[in-house]
């Protein structure tokens, strides 16, 4: 097993690749003293127990094996007390409960007195340290896996989630055997990422041209920047301009939101898609297109744009809103600091209340939400803790104040 900085691991198990099915899983997303430390997933399948204390560093060992496995992870923090919470599988459903901490643990924003079954998505604080509970997928057998173990075709397919894991190898090797359109619905920053993940994997010559922006052109704009225009001979500018479609030819093109086009234009790119050639205006001769076409779209567009086309059974994945797929926010805050000098990325912490109103927002928008939050907030607190008011959390309406899960109406929030 790969290990990362301050954590080790004392499992004793090999990685082998079994079929897509469903286990639950408990994944240690985020320690809000040290934001930059990989998350960890554990299948729970075989596990029976797991307790949770404090340790000299974060550490994950397990006792027995087979179905009886008993896993104990250390965690580092003043938070943290020697005993801190203990899940137990009982009947096949998963509780948590705290073993008498100072600090407490928390399900969903609230603390928590007696023993508290787990539903999907819940996610769970341990003295700073946040977990989410999953039941869903697994794209592999091995059983606790880091940062470092994940594998994908491309850096931006990088998930913990392993439904999104297997629709992303689908969407990769629907283009290894030919498909020349494919859809990509949902999370509109995850949905342009990996857009252009797929571009890179399918190792076409020409460049990746890009459609985003066109609505609220007029008609004419628009069927000029897809199809071309021509200026004729008396111009002193380039003669020709072939459009985006001629740009692609050998590359590809990324088509947002292609329902909201002119209706002229969507008739136009009917056709391109459907006999794979374009003739630009002033050429006579069609051009053949070795385009890949990657249509990228909301989850709730009503467009029959795609089903018009009648292109033969185009692979689709939805990419779902980070709301529904919390075990990837380590990786989303990891993957920005890489972005940053590393002199700053090295002093990102995240405040107590911070971190936990980084999990009950949920960021029901999109990803890029969640990133321009964490990118001023960085900025903002230049070294200090990073504080709701950093994340401009502290104004959130009383609806998203209220922690999901709670009885009383009330959310033991600090802001």
């Amino acid at each position: 097993m790969t290990s990362h900085a301050r954590t080790s691991f004392d499992v004793g198990e090999t990685a082998v690749d079994l079929p897509l099915r469903v286990e639950p899983q408990l994944v240690l997303v985020l320690s809000g003293d040290a934001p930059l430390e990989s998350s960890v997933r554990v299948l729970l399948g075989d596990v029976c127990e797991i307790t949770v204390g404090r340790g000299a560093h974060r550490r994950f060992a397990v006792s027995a094996a087979g179905r009886d496995r008993r896993l104990h992870i250390d965690l580092i923090g003043e938070c943290v007390s020697a005993m801190h919470a203990r899940f137990v599988r009982i009947d096949d459903e998963w509780y948590v409960e705290d073993a008498d901490s100072k600090n407490g643990t928390f399900v969903d924003g609230v603390p928590i007195s007696d023993r508290t079954q787990l539903a999907d998505g819940a996610v769970i604080e341990i003295g700073g340290t946040f977990f989410v509970y999953r039941i869903g997928s697994v794209y592999d057998d091995r059983w606790i896996v880091s940062d470092a173990d994940l594998v994908a075709r491309a850096r931006e397919f990088v998930t913990y989630s392993g439904m999104l894991a297997d629709s992303y190898e689908k969407l990769a090797r629907s283009v290894d055997g030919g498909s020349h359109v494919v859809k990509i619905v949902g999370d509109i920053h995850a949905r342009k990422a990996a857009a252009r993940a797929l571009h890179r994997l399918s190792k076409r010559p020409g460049p990746l041209a890009e459609t985003y922006n066109l609505v609220g052109l007029s008609e004419n704009d628009v069927a000029a920047l897809l199809f071309g225009y021509w200026q004729g001979p008396a111009s002193a500018d380039d003669a020709e301009r072939g459009g985006l479609l001629y740009a692609a030819r050998d590359g590809s093109l990324i088509l947002e939101d292609m329902g909201k086009l002119p209706h002229k234009s969507q008739l136009g790119l009917r056709y391109a898609i459907k006999n794979r050639r374009h003739t630009p205006l002033g050429v006579y001769k069609p051009v053949p297109l070795a385009t890949l076409f990657i249509a990228t779209m909301d989850d709730g567009d009503q467009s029959t744009f795609w089903e018009d086309l009648e292109v033969n059974s185009p692979v689709c994945i939805c990419i779902p809103h980070l709301v529904e797929r919390r075990e990837d926010t380590g990786l989303i805050l990891r993957e920005l600091a890489a972005e940053l000098p590393s002199d700053v990325s090295a002093r990102i912490v995240l405040s107590l209340p911070a971190a936990r109103a980084l999990f009950l927002h949920g960021w029901p928008s999109d990803v890029s939400s969640l990133r321009s939050a964490l990118r001023s907030a960085i900025a903002w607190a230049a070294g200090s803790p990073i504080s709701c008011k950093h994340l401009g959390l502290e104004a959130l309406p009383e609806y998203l104040r209220v922690a999901k899960g709670s009885r009383s109406g009330t959310s033991n929030l600090e802001w």
